[in-house]
């Protein structure tokens, strides 16, 4: 009996396409880049990870990558490694610096992506995220993310609210981010382990949520614009949190 293949799925952008080869999850590498440095370090990787490397025009890449297949760069890669929420649980057990990004209904993948990227810049350990009414891992999001999706998993639930009660049942304190909350973060206690939840473009975290949260906090100072976009507004906190824990010692 034969083996079904993986599906592949493809793989653009410069720094998505290195991160992928870096990780070994890829069976065929496209170029239609100008020979260089940056093409360089794309063979050798290829060539590290025993990857064909196939010349292509400019028109075959942007048939695959449609929305950002101008860097001359393409991947097939069998899909990011799923992680379940009993995983994550299982890698957070008993660990005091424990940080978990909670996204609440985002509809744009580019938005999932940036924050991706900055997730991994501060050391998040996951994305969580429901699996139904919000923005899927695609091939936009990836390449957006900058190579930060093979670092970061992003944990798809069916009940966004059950996920935060179990976080919340293995000590990890969930703060949700609301503009009209009285405690900005920057007087909250964002050390320790943390899950920080942000709403979607345009509706916020569902009251549902902000009422499972342990604590909800603003971003912004009373008087202040407070029309940060998602992504803005998850650089915003997890930088301080970060500026907590450094402060801290963490």
């Amino acid at each position: 009996m034969s083996r079904r293949r993986e599906p592949l799925t493809p793989v653009y952008g410069l720094h998505a396409v290195e991160a992928a080869l870096a990780a070994g999850r890829v069976r065929e590498l496209w170029l239609a880049r100008k020979e260089g440095e940056a093409t360089m370090r794309l063979r050798n990787l290829a060539k590290e990870h025993r990857v064909r490397v196939r010349r292509a025009t400019a028109e075959e890449i942007r048939t695959h990558a449609p929305q950002g297949g101008d860097q001359g760069c393409l991947l097939l890669a069998t899909p990011l490694e799923r992680l379940d929420l009993a995983a994550l649980m299982a890698r957070l057990a008993g660990r005091d610096d424990a940080l978990v990004l909670i996204l609440d209904r985002l509809q744009d993948p580019h938005n999932l992506g940036s924050c991706l990227r900055t997730a991994a810049c501060f050391g998040v350990d996951a994305v969580v995220a429901p699996s139904h009414r919000s923005a899927a891992l695609t091939p936009a999001a990836v390449k957006v993310a900058s190579g930060a999706a093979e670092r970061v998993p992003v944990v798809a639930v069916g009940s966004l609210l059950d996920a935060v009660e179990r976080l919340k049942g293995a000590g990890v304190w969930i703060f949700a981010a609301d503009e009209s909350a009285p405690q900005p973060a920057a007087k909250a206690n964002l050390t320790g382990p943390v899950g920080v939840i942000l709403g979607g473009e345009g509706s916020g975290v569902r009251t549902s949520l902000v009422r499972a949260a342990d604590a909800t906090v603003s971003l912004t100072p009373a008087g202040g614009f407070t029309t940060l976009n998602v992504a803005a507004a998850t650089a915003c906190l997890l930088y301080e949190v970060a500026r907590q824990r450094c402060a801290a010692g963490g």
